[in-house]
């Protein structure tokens, strides 16, 4: 979301929710269906009327609540369509992750500060990147046969054998986890 939208600033064309992607609720849990009825009656007050503070009292819902659901209803999709009401649902995904944090340096024993690390490496990395993905699509120069299967520890064993472990001036930061090296690798290439 680049830009915060309220009712009065919000364009018309995002304001007609009846152009919104619809939501069975009767197909929500009892706790999932209660916030998300409770959401969609303040966004669809605020935007009627234009009184956030009116709205947020009698639905006790904080005001900054109400505007931050109405903005990820609002957010547009890859298809160019707002998300609409499917943006209320508990768990529901607006956008895709990327890491904006540095990629982390240094041996990792436990804890986080890790999320998207050796995805947002590989990016910064377009060659390995390139090999790895050459070795899980079996994609290489022809008369060569890939075994049927390829395990992730082979896959591991590959990109180890690529990037040294010892990372130093000339080789890129590798975010590998101390204690279990192979938890660095295996939930971006399952993802």
């Amino acid at each position: 979301m680049n830009r915060e939208w309220t009712a009065k600033t919000l364009p018309p064309e995002l304001a007609d929710t009846s152009q919104w992607r619809v939501v069975d609720d009767e197909a929500l849990g009892d706790t999932d269906r209660m916030r998300f009825l409770k959401y969609r009656s303040a966004i669809e007050a605020y935007i009627r009327t234009g009184k956030l503070t009116a709205v947020s009292e009698e639905l006790g819902l904080p005001r900054n609540c109400i505007i931050r659901q109405l903005n990820r209803c609002v957010t547009l999709a890859s298809d160019g369509k707002p998300y609409g009401w499917t943006a209320l649902i508990t768990g529901q995904r607006i956008g895709s992750y990327e890491r904006k944090a540095d990629l982390p340096v240094g041996p990792h024993e436990a804890g986080g500060a890790r999320a998207g690390a050796f995805l947002a490496f590989m990016l910064a990395n377009p060659a390995i990147k390139q090999k790895i993905d050459a070795l899980i699509f079996k994609r290489t120069a022809s008369g060569v046969v890939h075994e049927a299967r390829i395990s992730l520890k082979n896959i591991h064993w590959v990109f180890r054998s690529i990037v040294p472990t010892d990372s130093g001036p000339s080789c890129p930061a590798i975010p590998v986890h101390r204690a279990h090296p192979f938890r660095s690798i295996v939930p971006s290439l399952m993802g």
